[in-house]
């Protein structure tokens, strides 16, 4: 036992008496989703049970406990975005039908069947989904190609009805299937073969948008400003003239409504009226039994109210949502600590306006920074593009825009916003604007890549004007930089500065490259100053790769600039000489192809690499605009993972941006659909060893299965893990903070119960520390 091991197991058995290290934590390899829940438009009930859909995204609300769930890949359902929905009482089923067509069956809240046909097929070009219809054991599904069948009790489509016309709803009445078209109301008689498109006859001119039967046989239609009731003469009939967002029936009643009414029609006839000034409603399910109604509310979220005509709504349940972000929305990421924080905009192309927001994670919360900005600035607030945080106060933050400059917050309220005057006088920055002419040049001032220096100064990029790169100094004054080689770039966006103190931007867009400038540590001293512009990619081979879009650059733990463009990723191995070498070469990373060619592949030479994060262990994280996530070795040489829609519960293969919590190693990806993160097996490493090394679940409770993680850890630490008697079950070295282990022994059997002690040392053998876990089999 060396002298290491001895000196740290009498402090390991003292530890064994005390409390295992606390607080749950994420495993190793673990998945989770963040879904926006800020607009509900549907809802369908079933016992002490409501499901509400809000922003194609699913959860439930259980009255018997108060419980919220929400659902994503990581979590029952197979794809993402929701279309619509329908509940099947007799078979406690809900059917959810996605944005591209793919079909789940949810049985009894816990079981999901996947029907992918008719994602899947080649011979319908129109999949759209309008409306689910349950009848007995079908749902019956409106469709742009007609109507299919699904089976409930074989849990399979059964049918497969491909009419002329688009069907927008379907209703079923006496044996006959009505299915309302753009084309009109057609009708088919069940007893028949409906497959034959001779046996459907057109039984009404008016385009109904959605069609119901009450229990009773009553059939009620809607279009744009009607309520119509199917008569016993064979014809729609006008119940009355009102613009109706939706129509159902609970069973009795037929129930419709728009924003700020319900109406109820009895089987006599008799109309109800009770109105809603809460919000919007949106839709609505009775639930009869407990005599509540449950509306999705638009962004007064899901709530559940009892109602009379009298007294109107009085709320239960009101604004019921699982905590998430406000908008799916993710432009941008950054980790601020253990603090992430999310802009939500992009560069202002047009028709481009996704709403200002700056939205935080901490600690399992979501809080967003105050949002209604128009009132103070008199302008527009939409397409925030970047955060910084001043590092002398937390609570003093910055968020750059693409329609207008940038904002000023502290304790996350409005502050002040800097940007284009006409008028001198008020002038407040050197930010300038692509059109002076403009009714209100401040929707052209278009601003992303905020960095804070060493030294308190703010700095950002201003595309499309002649002063690209601008800086508020730590002091409150402006400077501007005039650099004739990007002047007037359109598209710059993304920048960072290097532990050199170089700045280097990306521009992805008609003015294409990386450029880099070399400030000399004095803003308002430019004799020193030096600046390179790549605009032409020449790769170790003298190849010239032309001009590359740049849409990402990072340093890693080497200070090697690692550059992601529209031909795969580069890499400045020597940043120094940027400015010496006449034509910078840039790497290409060769990948052997090991098939005893001595031939090689350009790694991912086809791909837009949109983002890039360093973790831990110097390994690189890639995010691609078409195929997902790969992470890379320390030198680019090994692809160690590929992570995409196909094997992962990400929601999109378009990577828009990533971040990486320094603590945990929780790798954020948001994509174009969604927030996901990801649980590496590397964090941040320690730079020195001290009390705050943990293991992760401790105990190992029996049946468990996954990585035990231990974190803490200084950079390549040597790990062993031991037995009570000193004997070594396995050994390794860290991914940065970070190691893990399989709680097995070396000859693959999972270990006994009992105390195991894992042992670390530095690199250099000159200190170390120790913990212990516990095994339970």
């Amino acid at each position: 036992m060396n002298n290491l091991l001895r000196r740290m197991i009498p402090a390991v058995l003292l530890a064994v008496l005390a409390p295992l290290a606390a607080g749950a934590q994420t495993a190793v390899g673990e998945w989770a989703a963040y879904k926006s829940f800020g607009e509900a438009t549907k809802v369908e009930i079933y016992g002490t049970m409501t499901y509400c859909l809000s922003d194609g995204n699913l959860y439930s609300f259980d009255t018997d406990d108060n419980s919220i769930v929400a659902y994503d890949k990581t979590n029952r359902l197979y794809d993402n975005k929701i279309s619509t929905m329908a509940y099947a009482p007799q078979h406690q089923t809900l059917i959810i039908v996605y944005q591209n067509s793919n079909i789940d069956l949810l049985v009894g809240g816990e079981t999901t069947i996947n029907i992918a046909d008719l994602m899947q097929t080649t011979s319908i070009t129109d999949k759209d989904i309008y409306g689910i219809t349950i009848n007995g054991r079908h749902a019956y599904l409106a469709g742009g190609f007609g109507v299919m069948l699904i089976d409930l009790e074989k849990q399979e489509i059964s049918n497969t009805y491909l009419l002329d016309h688009s069907v927008l709803s379907t209703a079923v009445k006496d044996s006959v299937l009505y299915a309302a078209t753009s084309d009109g109301v057609y009708a088919g008689d069940m007893k028949r073969n409906l497959l034959d498109k001779d046996n459907w006859k057109l039984v009404a001119l008016e385009v109904l948008g959605k069609l119901v039967t009450t229990d009773d046989g009553r059939m009620y239609g809607i279009d744009s400003g009607h309520l119509y009731r199917w008569s016993d003469e064979g014809r729609f009939e006008t119940v009355f003239n009102e613009t109706l967002a939706f129509l159902k029936t609970d069973g009795d009643r037929a129930l419709c409504g728009r924003g700020d009414r319900l109406i109820m029609i009895s089987a006599d006839g008799n109309r109800t009226d009770i109105g809603y000034n809460g919000g919007t409603l949106r839709d609505v399910s009775y639930n009869k039994r407990t005599d509540t109604y449950w509306c999705a509310c638009g962004s007064n979220l899901l709530n559940g109210f009892k109602a009379s005509a009298e007294a109107g709504f009085t709320a239960e349940h009101t604004s019921i949502a699982p905590d998430g972000p406000r908008h799916e929305l993710f432009y941008f990421m950054k980790f601020f600590g253990t603090d992430l924080y999310i802009a939500g905009g992009m560069l202002n192309y047009p028709d481009v306006f996704n709403p200002g927001t700056v939205m935080r994670y901490s600690n399992g919360r979501w809080s967003y920074l105050e949002e209604n900005l128009q009132t103070y600035t008199g302008t527009s607030y939409y397409n925030t593009t970047s955060v910084a945080i001043d590092p002398r106060d937390g609570t003093h933050i910055f968020a750059t825009s693409s329609f207008g400059g940038l904002y000023e917050f502290r304790d996350d309220k409005y502050v002040n916003l800097y940007t284009y005057y006409a008028n001198p006088s008020l002038a407040n920055s050197t930010l300038k604007t692509l059109s002076t002419s403009a009714p209100e040049p401040r929707w052209y001032v278009r601003t992303d890549g905020l960095n804070y220096d060493s030294q308190g100064n703010l700095w950002m990029v201003n595309s499309g004007v002649q002063t690209i790169i601008n800086v508020m100094k730590a002091d409150g004054t402006w400077a501007a930089f005039d650099h004739p080689e990007i002047a007037g770039a359109p598209t710059v966006d993304r920048m960072i500065i290097d532990s050199a103190g170089r700045i280097w931007i990306t521009l992805r867009r008609v003015t294409t490259g990386i450029f880099c400038f070399d400030y000399g540590g004095t803003v308002d001293d430019t004799s020193d100053d030096q600046t390179k512009f790549i605009s032409t990619f020449v790769n170790q081979d003298g190849e010239s790769l032309g001009g590359l879009g740049v849409y990402c650059v990072a340093e890693d733990r080497d200070g090697t600039i690692w550059v992601g463009t529209t031909g795969g990723p580069y890499i400045i191995n020597n940043p120094s000489r940027i400015f010496i070498d006449g034509t910078p070469q840039l790497t290409q990373i060769k990948v052997p192809r090991n098939d005893g060619t001595n031939l090689a592949d350009f790694l991912l030479k086809d791909e837009t690499i949109t983002a890039i994060v360093i973790d831990g262990a110097n390994r690189k994280w890639i995010g691609t605009q078409n195929t997902g996530v790969y992470l890379l070795s320390a030198d680019g040489m090994e692809m160690i993972e590929h992570f995409n829609t196909d094997n992962s519960p990400m929601p999109s293969n378009y990577v828009q941006s990533m971040a990486m919590n320094p603590e945990t190693g929780e790798l954020f990806i948001g994509t174009d659909m969604g927030l996901v993160s990801y649980r590496t097996d590397s964090s941040e490493p320690e730079a020195e060893f001290d009390e705050d090394i943990y293991a992760f679940p401790n105990p190992v409770e029996p049946g468990y299965q996954g990585l035990i993680t231990v974190t803490g850890l200084v950079y390549d630490t040597d790990i062993k893990i031991t037995n009570t008697a000193g004997h070594v079950i396995t050994a390794g070295k860290s991914h940065g903070g970070t190691f893990t282990w399989d709680g097995k022994d070396g000859h693959g059997q999972d270990v006994a119960t009992g105390i195991y002690f894992v042992i670390a040392s530095s690199p250099d053998g000159k200190s170390g520390i120790a913990t212990k876990i516990a095994v339970i089999r």
